[in-house]
């Protein structure tokens, strides 16, 4: 009997003073943007360390619940096409979480995106023994007797009053309210920099990307005798939204065009500056994306006149033009930081500029204007 009493003892005490921890081996969905993603690196380490496992799906697209599911995942994680947000669904809450990196953080710092993601999914896993449950777990052990020693099980004097049910022996045997598992965190008990993700009551922080493109470019005049044009395209793009972005570019000559008549030539040249915003008609999560947009810009038209002949003389000068424009590309996504963009404008040159020269009709300019490039495009944020 005192061996026994021994024994149920120590594993009260060590069920009271066991720390929190993952009872049983979790299965864990990880969504990554792409290949070869920091943040999804370092996120697969740190949940490896916790000894959860961990399947990977790229660019699953739908609810995470609804994968995680689909899957028998008790939780998702799943990384922002951005790198700078994660969200996170686990079975206990039923919610999604998103947890953004912080404006402090450098671009590559993922590794302090993934720990606080961690974290805060640990904490929602973490299984913590009642100390109640625990003790009336312990106690049926003690009283309960054993095949080799029946004459312990036979009543005493004083066994009706050991056995007989105290009045907080109920408390103690009946069920708690609340299970095992902790119960979802409030709403605003969050890890730092944690947020909840859009449908769960609050308005994830708007994401904020940059990125710089430069590549070659054709400048075309169809329906004109205008030869077409070498060009280099340069600009800069920002994410409004996941979907929306803001853009601005130039288009600097490189390889004039040119325009013959039987009294000369005419070489031209034509440079714009524009700004415009477009959207995304694919899911962002996926490597490749198509956007289309609008925007307006200032043109200009640089001729220089090489006359033939001796009664004409050659004419050089600049012509202003305004280009509102539409725009669309499609990219694809090489690298977490880097894309390769194929990119198209077609615009109306207003007012439209003329070419004159001798000996034939007047040529006339940007109805429309087209510009075809490809150009790489680096996040710097």
């Amino acid at each position: 009997m005192r061996a026994r009493a021994l024994a149920a003892a120590a594993t009260l005490a060590l069920a009271l003073s066991a720390g929190p921890s993952l009872a049983e081996p979790v299965r864990v969905l990880l969504i990554p943007p792409g290949a070869a993603d920091p943040v999804t690196a370092s996120l697969l380490d740190e949940l490896v360390a916790l000894g959860i496992i961990v399947e990977v799906e790229a660019s699953a697209q739908g609810d995470l619940h609804a994968l995680a599911r689909a899957r028998s995942a008790r939780a998702a994680l799943r990384v922002d096409r951005g790198r700078r947000a994660v969200e996170i669904w686990d079975a206990g809450s039923e919610s999604v979480f998103r947890v953004d990196a912080r404006p402090d953080e450098p671009s590559g710092a993922a590794a302090g995106l993934a720990l606080r993601a961690v974290e805060l999914l640990r904490g929602r896993l973490i299984e913590v023994p009642a100390p109640r449950a625990a003790a009336a777990a312990a106690a049926p052990a003690a009283a309960a007797p054993s095949a080799a020693a029946p004459a312990a099980a036979a009543p005493s004097a004083a066994a009706p009053a050991a056995a007989a049910p105290s009045a907080a022996a109920p408390a103690a045997a009946a069920p708690s309210a609340a299970p095992a598992l902790v119960p979802p965190a409030p709403p605003k008990a969050l890890a730092p920099g944690a947020a909840r993700a859009a449908g769960d009551g609050a308005e994830p922080r708007r994401r904020t990307s940059i990125g710089l493109h430069a590549g070659p470019s054709i400048v075309l005049q169809p329906g004109s005798a205008v030869s077409p044009e070498g060009a280099a395209t340069a600009g800069a793009r920002w994410s409004l939204t996941d979907r929306l972005d803001g853009e601005v570019f130039a288009v600097v000559p490189l390889a004039p065009g040119t325009v013959d008549s039987p009294t000369g030539r005419a070489r031209i040249s034509t440079a714009v500056v524009g700004a415009g915003a477009s959207v995304g008609l694919l899911d962002p999560r996926l490597p490749i994306s198509v956007r289309a947009g609008a925007g307006a810009g200032a043109g200009f038209l640089s001729y220089h006149g090489q006359a033939w002949t001796g009664g004409v003389r050659g004419r050089d000068g600049t012509a202003p033009f305004a280009l509102p424009f539409v725009r669309g590309d499609i990219g694809w996504d090489i690298h977490p930081v880097l894309a390769l963009r194929a990119q198209a404008l077609s615009g109306i040159a207003v007012p439209r500029p003329v070419i004159r020269l001798p000996g034939r009709s007047n040529v006339p300019f940007g109805r429309p204007l087209l510009a075809f490039g490809l150009v790489l495009e680096a996040g710097i944020w």
